[in-house]
């Protein structure tokens, strides 16, 4: 016969080691427990916290340092790239206004240029006048001995001698052509009744006398005082007509005959300019 089989129970040997495994794998697991779990830290004091090291806030610093450096080179490169703008500013301004000035000045040259250009034939004319109240012969009336001189190399052309009259009226005469580097002598009467204004308490100079002429593809008005262009306007038909007669004894040669002495006498220095 079979012996039935006993089963162990919690007295067995094999029970006990069990157990005692158990308690000590219980045991190890809350060992581990408490040296992982995190540990109440007591605060620091104000000593002891302002000794201990604190990287974040020392890699911050540095971090700040490195970025207020970079802030000073940008402000110093700013500073100085505003000055050299500044003086460049400055120096284009002031060759602005230097150009400025050469280009009026050059305006001014240009136009002083062109005028002497414009007038190089017309300055070469002059006039002037004596009284003629005395006649100079008993072929001349009485009036004005008037003296043209053309030192220029081109004719003068459409010539009238205009005055005032002591009637209030102005007079008006045409003369031949001016042929270049000459001067004439002409003998100018008022219109019969009437005479030339004189200047006030002088009986020797005349007012409102002028000479007319074109050259220079201009027409010209000339008096003691100006000259100027003048817009040619035929106002003779309302004008009182003057005489003009040559005078013949404007000799250059005193050597010649009475027979041969010419109307006019040439001058010397002819030519164009002032």
């Amino acid at each position: 016969m079979r012996r039935p089989r006993r089963t162990q129970g919690a007295g067995s040997p094999n029970a006990t080691e069990s157990a005692g495994r158990q308690k000590r794998v219980v045991i190890a697991i809350a060992a581990v427990i408490r040296i992982t779990a995190p540990q109440d830290e007591e605060p620091l004091s104000s000593t002891e916290a302002a000794a201990s090291p604190q990287h974040p806030s020392t890699e911050m610093s540095l971090s700040e340092r490195r970025q207020l450096r970079v802030a000073w080179i940008q402000a110093a490169v700013a500073a100085v790239a505003l000055a050299i703008s500044t003086y460049t500013i400055t120096q284009q301004v002031h060759l602005n206004t230097q150009q400025l000035k050469l280009n009026e000045q050059q305006h001014r040259l240009n136009e002083y240029s062109a005028m002497r250009e414009e007038r190089k034939y017309s300055t070469r004319v002059a006039m002037w006048s004596t009284p003629g109240d005395t006649p100079f012969s008993s072929v001349l009336p009485q009036g004005i001995n008037l003296s043209i001189q053309n030192r220029s190399p081109v004719p003068l052309r459409n010539v009238h001698v205009r005055a005032s009259l002591a009637s209030g009226h102005v007079g008006d005469v045409l003369l031949p052509e001016m042929p270049p580097c000459t001067i004439r002598r002409y003998r100018i009467a008022p219109p019969e009744g009437d005479g030339f204004k004189k200047a006030d308490n002088s009986s020797m100079s005349y007012i409102g006398l002028s000479l007319h002429f074109w050259v220079d593809n201009n027409y010209w008005q000339l008096t003691s005082d100006s000259l100027k262009k003048s817009v040619k306007v035929d106002e003779t038909g309302r004008m009182r007509r003057l005489l003009g007669f040559p005078v013949e004894s404007f000799d250059p040669n005193p050597s010649t005959g009475r027979g041969e002495v010419p109307q006019a006498a040439l001058v010397q220095d002819c030519g164009e300019g002032g």
